[in-house]
C-alpha cells in the first residue's frame, strides 16, 4: 500500500475502510492536528462569548494620573506592574500546559501505544511539572484550604462532582471522536450520512460539556459550609464580608488559569460571582463569612454563609464585626438598604482600621454614580465620629480597593484593569499595608 494506509486493511461490505494494522505515524499527526483544532475551536469559542458576556467588555485599559497630578490627600498603591507580572507569569503556565497537552496528544492514539508512551510522560512534565514548579518558585503555590474536607452534604455533593466530571470527560471524548471522523478517512462510517453523524458527535460534546459545567456549579454549592460550622473548624479569627443584598448578582470574568480543577478549566463558565473571586484571594487571611438573603436555601459561591432571623441579625453581626480580623465590605452598590447603612454606621471610627472598601465591576460611569451615593452614607456615619472622611484621591473608576486612615484621608489601591488579576493583587496589597502600618505603630494588626 502506499505511505499513509495501513499495511493491513479490509473492506466492508458498504466499501468503508476499517484499520486492521497499524497506520503510518503520518495518520498519527493528522489525528492529533484535528484534536488541537477542536480544542482550540472549542476554548476559543467560550473565551469569545464570555467576553461578549462580561459587563465590562467596553472598558479599555486607563491611563492613570501622573504622581505630579494635584489630587485630594491621601495615598494611592498602584498594582498595575504586580497584576501585569501575574498575568504574564499565568500565561506562561497557561502556554505550558497547552504545549504539554500538544506533546503528549499522540498517546491518545489508541493504535500508537506503546510507542506513543514516552510522549504522554514528556506532555505531562512541561504542561504539569513546569508550571508547578514555577508556582514553587515564584512563592505562589497554591495553598491548600483548611476547611476543605467539610463538607455540608457530603453524599450529595461527591456524587454531583463525579456526576459533572464524567459529562465534561464525556464530552472531552466526543470531541475528539469528532476530530477523528473528520481527519481519518478510516474511522468513518457509511451507515449513516457523515455530516449528520459529524453534527450529532459535536452538538453531543457541546451538550456534555455544558451540563457538565451546570453540574460543577451545583456541586459547588451543595459543598459549601455554613459560616458556623466553618469557624468551628478554622481556628484564626474570620474575615466578614458585608454587601447589599443586590450586589449578589455582580459577575466578574475570571482567568483561564484560575480554576484549580483541570475539568473546572473545560467548562463553558468563564463569569464568576464577584464574591467568591474575593473569597479565593482572601482564604490565607483567614475563613471568610457572610450573611444569607433571608429565605435563601443554597447559599451560592463565595463565602461561607449563615442564616439569620430578623430579631437575631444585629446582635449577630455586632459580634462578627468584634471577632472578625478583617471586615471586608463590597462598597458603592446602586442603592444602599437601612440594614446595610446600619452595618456601615457600626463600623465608624476605629473599627475601620480593620475594614477593606472593595469596589465592584461595574463601567466607569456607573461607578462614578455609585460611589457618590455610597460617600453620602459614608459621611453621615462619620458625623458620629470627631474625624470627617476625605474625598478619595482619585477617579472611583480607576480604584480597585480603599482604607481609610485615622486622620479621615483614604489609602486607594489602583491598577489599569478590573480582572482577577488585578483584584488579587489589591487584596494583597491592602492587606500588607495594613499589617506593616500596624508594626511601625507598635501595634497588632488585623488577623
Amino acid at each position: 500500500m502506499q505511505a499513509g494506509q495501513t499495511a493491513n486493511a479490509k473492506v466492508t461490505g458498504r466499501g468503508t475502510m476499517t484499520e486492521v494494522g497499524q497506520p503510518s505515524f503520518y495518520d498519527a499527526g493528522v489525528l492529533v492536528g484535528a484534536y488541537t483544532a477542536v480544542l482550540a475551536f472549542y476554548l476559543g469559542g467560550i473565551a469569545l462569548v464570555a467576553r461578549l458576556r462580561d459587563p465590562l467588555r467596553g472598558r479599555r485599559d486607563r491611563q492613570l494620573p501622573r504622581p505630579d497630578e494635584p489630587r485630594a490627600a491621601g495615598t494611592v498603591i498602584d498594582v498595575r506592574a504586580e497584576a501585569s507580572s501575574a498575568r504574564t507569569s499565568a500565561a506562561l503556565r497557561l502556554r505550558l500546559q497547552v504545549a504539554g497537552l500538544l506533546v503528549g496528544s499522540p498517546v491518545l492514539v489508541p493504535f500508537l501505544w506503546p510507542y506513543s508512551v514516552p510522549y504522554g510522560l514528556a506532555g505531562a512534565l512541561i504542561g504539569l511539572g513546569l508550571p508547578w514548579l514555577m508556582r514553587r518558585r515564584s512563592g505562589r503555590l497554591a495553598r491548600i484550604c483548611l476547611t476543605w474536607p467539610v463538607v455540608e452534604r457530603p453524599l450529595r455533593a461527591g456524587a454531583a462532582f463525579a456526576l459533572a466530571a464524567a459529562f465534561i470527560l464525556i464530552g472531552l471524548v466526543m470531541f475528539l471522536a469528532y476530530a477523528a471522523q473528520v481527519a481519518n478517512p478510516r474511522m468513518r462510517s457509511d451507515a449513516v450520512d457523515e455530516e449528520t453523524a459529524q453534527a450529532v458527535v459535536f452538538l453531543g460534546g457541546v451538550g456534555a460539556m455544558a451540563a457538565g459545567s451546570g453540574l460543577w456549579h451545583i456541586a459547588q454549592r451543595l459543598a459549601a459550609v455554613r459560616a458556623q460550622t466553618l469557624m468551628r473548624t478554622d481556628p484564626r479569627p474570620p474575615v466578614l464580608y458585608l454587601r447589599s443584598f443586590g450586589d449578589d448578582r455582580l459577575r466578574l470574568r475570571v482567568a483561564t488559569y484560575g480554576p484549580a480543577a483541570f475539568v473546572e478549566r473545560l467548562t463553558p463558565r468563564r463569569l464568576a460571582p464577584f464574591e467568591q473571586v474575593i473569597a479565593r484571594h482572601l482564604a490565607h487571611v483567614g475563613p471568610v463569612i457572610a450573611v444569607n438573603r433571608p429565605g435563601t436555601r443554597l447559599a451560592p459561591m463565595g463565602a461561607a454563609r449563615e442564616t439569620l432571623s430578623d430579631a437575631e441579625w444585629q446582635r449577630a453581626i455586632d459580634g462578627l464585626i468584634e471577632r472578625a480580623s478583617w471586615i471586608v465590605v463590597c462598597a458603592a452598590p446602586q442603592t444602599v438598604p437601612p440594614g446595610f447603612a446600619w452595618e456601615l454606621g457600626r463600623l465608624a471610627g476605629q473599627r475601620w482600621r480593620k475594614t477593606l472598601f472593595v469596589l465592584p465591576p461595574v463601567p466607569d460611569s456607573e461607578m462614578r454614580e455609585r460611589w457618590e451615593g455610597f460617600a453620602a452614607v459614608l459621611g453621615q456615619a462619620a458625623a458620629s465620629t470627631a474625624v470627617p472622611l476625605r474625598p478619595l484621591p482619585v477617579d472611583p473608576a480607576d480604584a480597585l480597593a480603599t482604607l481609610v486612615q485615622p486622620d479621615g484621608s483614604w489609602i486607594a489601591i489602583t491598577s489599569d484593569r478590573r480582572d482577577e488579576w488585578s483584584y488579587k493583587n489589591a487584596l494583597q496589597a491592602a492587606t500588607e499595608k495594613v499589617e506593616s502600618d500596624a508594626v511601625e505603630s507598635g501595634r497588632a494588626g488585623p488577623g
